[in-house]
């Protein structure tokens, strides 16, 4: 295994939850569901209240909390001043019906910029409309916390990510805009947690944490904890960024996370309970708004398959009916898919149009499509998989088959030229850990300065809308193999 799988392996194996400890500016308290405390973080006393694990909390406490809803995670924040506490708790339904209080204290030295009001036009109509009003979030909240830097972090496929919009304090922060980091930087781990959890706020990454001690030595589960402690390998992460605090808002889409608008500062910046709630309900009310749009935009994707699905009926059975016509429904196809080459078969008839793999290799790759029982092949890294035959400059494969054992067999591949793509790092993505002197042994990159790197041997990646094509694609290529059967045409 080598370093930058062995870095992701030990990232994916931490506990996140399980930490034991929370961030020493807060304190926390855990109890069951009448009031039994079960765990307390060591400075409570110092901070809020005085909590004793086997003891029951605050009866006022346990009155307020009961407001909070069935559902795990549920939340709510209430002021609070007593005892010498000044600021806020945050209450929040935990896992087997426990409860978590977690209190912010107010008398933390801080510049709190005022919340102003974030109002929301109509949900966009348009993947421009969409990208203006992503980059009108990010700079409202960069004008509403004074955040020195504020992304909108773009998740893709393979769990990498790419800065699309950014809103900085001054330029000489330098600018992440248009970098990509890779999925190692936020593991499949802790984006679990962010899918649960309205935000994430780290205040002061390098500062000492609190230990949470309970009537039993096991560590209690902090998945529903704001106050949660940051793990070794992500302090060490802030530092080489040079930031000191950050808040991570999650943009979930149909129960996924699609991206973070996240804060960065290179000082400890606190920020009150109320502004995180406030900011969140603005981020969640845009996810509602971007999953609105995506399912109004795959309703017309699909409306427009249909359309598209009649079109290439008529075009393919013509072929059918008069070979004359390939020529036509080759250009039709090629163009519906972005495809610099096409090849048709039915049983052991080829017809090739635009860039198409010389003979030898094409009968590689249709004997490996025919043999795999494949139904739709995607591909847009063919000279990984197939070393020994000249492709170049075909890189992309999308092939689409109807009955394989039908006694006429039908298949169309489509191709796609190679595609070299500049990608623009936030530091080398295949050297993700430098060695540490600590008790974590390694860490992640120091560096996050631009590398650019050129991917070469790949197409373009077949796209959704392609799939779903290719799916009507074969839907006819199905009716096809039934006619030629019956009329014996071909």
């Amino acid at each position: 295994m080598n370093e930058k799988n062995t870095f992701l392996c030990a990232c994916e194996q931490e506990e996140l939850h399980l930490s034991g400890a929370v961030q020493s500016f807060g304190a926390l308290i855990l109890t069951e569901e009448n009031g039994y405390i079960t765990h307390v973080s060591v400075n409570t006393d110092a901070i809020c209240t005085s909590a004793i694990p086997g003891q029951f909390i605050d009866p006022r406490l346990a009155k307020l909390s009961a407001s909070l809803g069935v559902q795990v995670g549920s939340n709510k924040i209430v002021a609070w001043h007593d005892q010498g506490f000044n600021g806020y708790i945050l209450m929040t339904k935990s896992k087997n019906k426990s409860i978590i209080y977690e209190f912010y204290p107010s008398d933390i030295k801080h510049n709190n910029v005022i919340c102003t009001r974030f109002d929301f036009l109509e949900k966009p109509n348009s993947d421009s409309e969409l990208s203006w009003l992503q980059k009108r979030l990010v700079d409202y909240i960069s004008e509403a916390t004074g955040f020195e830097r504020v992304i909108y972090y773009q998740f893709m496929h393979n769990g990498d990510g790419e800065v699309i919009h950014e809103s900085v304090s001054s330029s000489h922060i330098g600018s992440y805009i248009g970098l990509r980091f890779p999925a190692s930087d936020i593991p499949r781990i802790a984006r679990d947690l962010y899918v649960l959890n309205p935000w994430r706020y780290i205040y002061n990454a390098p500062d000492i944490t609190t230990p949470v001690v309970g009537i039993t030595p096991s560590a209690p589960d902090l998945t529903y904890a704001s106050l949660r402690s940051v793990s070794p390998v992500h302090v060490v992460y802030m530092g080489n960024m040079g930031v000191n605090t950050s808040i991570s808002f999650p943009v979930i889409l149909h129960g996924e996370l699609a991206a973070l608008i996240t804060c960065h500062h290179s000082t400890p910046h606190y920020i009150e309970l109320p502004m995180l709630e406030d900011i969140s309900s603005h981020v969640q009310h845009y996810s509602m708004m971007q999953s609105s749009y995506l399912t109004q935009k795959k309703i017309n994707l699909l409306d427009g398959l249909g359309r598209w699905k009649a079109d290439t009926r008529i075009k393919l059975f013509k072929m059918i009916d008069d070979t004359n016509q390939w020529a036509e429904l080759a250009i039709w196809l090629m163009d519906s898919f972005s495809a610099s080459g096409i090849m048709f078969c039915v049983n052991d008839n080829y017809w090739g149009y635009g860039t198409i793999p010389n003979e030898e290799a094409f009968a590689v790759l249709d004997d490996y499509f025919v043999h795999s029982k494949i139904q739709i092949w995607s591909e847009h890294a063919l000279s990984k998989s197939f070393k020994s035959i000249l492709l170049s400059p075909l890189a992309g494969v999308l092939g689409v088959t109807g009955m394989a054992d039908a006694e006429c067999h039908v298949r169309l591949l489509l191709f796609r030229n190679e595609h070299i793509e500049s990608i623009s790092w936030g530091g080398n993505p295949n050297k993700p850990t430098n060695s540490h002197d600590g008790a974590i042994g390694i860490s992640p990159r120091i560096s996050f300065e631009k590398w650019v790197e050129k991917t070469v041997g790949k197409s373009k990646v077949w796209s959704q809308k392609n799939q779903l094509q290719a799916l009507k694609l074969r839907e006819l290529l199905l009716e096809v193999e039934r006619y030629v059967q019956q009329s014996g045409t071909i």
